[in-house]
């Protein structure tokens, strides 16, 4: 009994030390691995399941979907400042980290979003890709408009290719609340090009 107690002493500073082991930086794909595994409680994810983006201009970001086989990258989780949450969630979070407050800022900030973030697997489309003259369809460049203290943002995006060569484009609108949050995404249109091998 005496030594079964003095084996048990000998494992207490180990289990200290890990206790006070810094966790794993988000600032590296393993450290996220790491972070989502204790937040969801799912040891069995890799590396290779996982979708990682870093919005360029929003520091303290990290996008974070699940590789689904034959369609691509799907799910808008996020950290922001190692918050994990949904997107809908911790978006006015991260917008306000940014500088939302500043109304003469909103469009940007909104804009830059759908186009990191909400759209983070998508493409949006800046300039009309041939696509649209062959399906007749016609291009608007992104958009975005005040709405009262809010934001109406929109976009066309073309959809991950997924097991379909055919490429599909979707025009979708997004509106911001004054506070910054994700009130409403809408696809209003959108078409699909015939795959000509």
């Amino acid at each position: 009994m005496i030594n079964r107690a003095i084996n048990n002493l000998a494992i207490l500073p180990m289990l200290f030390l890990a206790a006070c082991a810094p966790s794993p930086s988000l600032s590296t794909d393993p450290g996220v691995l790491w972070a989502l595994q204790q937040e969801t409680g799912i040891e069995v994810l890799t590396l290779d399941d996982l979708c990682i983006q870093r919005p360029p201009n929003f520091e303290g970001v990290i996008v974070v979907g699940f590789l689904v086989p034959d369609l691509g990258c799907s799910g808008n989780e996020l950290f922001v400042d190692e918050e994990y949450g949904s997107l809908g969630r911790l978006t006015p979070t991260a917008l306000a980290a940014h500088g939302w407050e500043q109304e003469d800022q909103r469009e940007t900030l909104a804009l830059a979003w759908v186009r990191e973030a909400l759209f983070a697997w998508e493409i949006v489309v800046e300039e009309a890709a041939p696509e649209f003259a062959t399906a007749g369809v016609p291009f608007s460049p992104p958009l975005t408009q005040r709405l009262g203290e809010g934001v109406q943002v929109t976009v066309w995006y073309r959809g991950q290719p997924g097991m379909s060569p055919e490429p599909q484009y979707f025009q979708a609108v997004v509106v911001f609340s004054g506070g910054g949050q994700l009130q409403s995404v809408e696809v209003v249109n959108s078409f699909t090009v015939p795959f000509e091998p």
